[in-house]
């Protein structure tokens, strides 16, 4: 099933051209609904070797879903190279009210910093990520 569901869940995100939406947003999402465990592994492993459009627009998928199993998928994104799916996972995490451990401090920092110097609009979710610290 593992192929399958991937193929799937893959057109789901489209390619780089393609218009993204709440619409394709809520098939990503209701794909990853029926995910196995070997799915998900499946998908934390392959995460980077996709661009940087499709990953965040997994990172969205998964937000949206708000499903234990892609925590830590969004909790890796944060280390993304791209600072925009970077900050679309924190946002992401922030929203599910996740906290992490205090491990991630420098790192949502430095994001944190980069987003100031954008004036990007995910600026407070990393904030309230910051705050959640354990």
């Amino acid at each position: 099933m593992v192929k399958a569901i991937f193929a799937e869940f893959d057109t789901s995100l489209g390619h780089e051209e393609s218009l993204w939406h709440d619409y394709n947003l809520e098939v990503s999402s209701s794909l990853l609904k029926d995910f196995s465990s070997d799915d998900w592994i499946k998908l934390k492993e392959e995460i980077f070797f996709h661009p940087a459009y499709w990953q965040a627009r997994c990172a969205e998928a998964i937000g949206y879903m708000e499903n234990e199993n892609g925590v830590n998928i969004l909790i890796a994104v944060i280390n993304s190279p791209h600072i925009s799916v970077a900050a679309i996972a924190a946002s992401e995490l922030d929203n599910m009210k996740i906290s992490l451990p205090k491990t991630y401090k420098e790192k949502l920092l430095q994001l944190l910093k980069c987003l100031q110097e954008n004036r990007d609009n995910r600026i407070d979710e990393v904030k309230r990520l910051i705050e959640r610290l354990e």
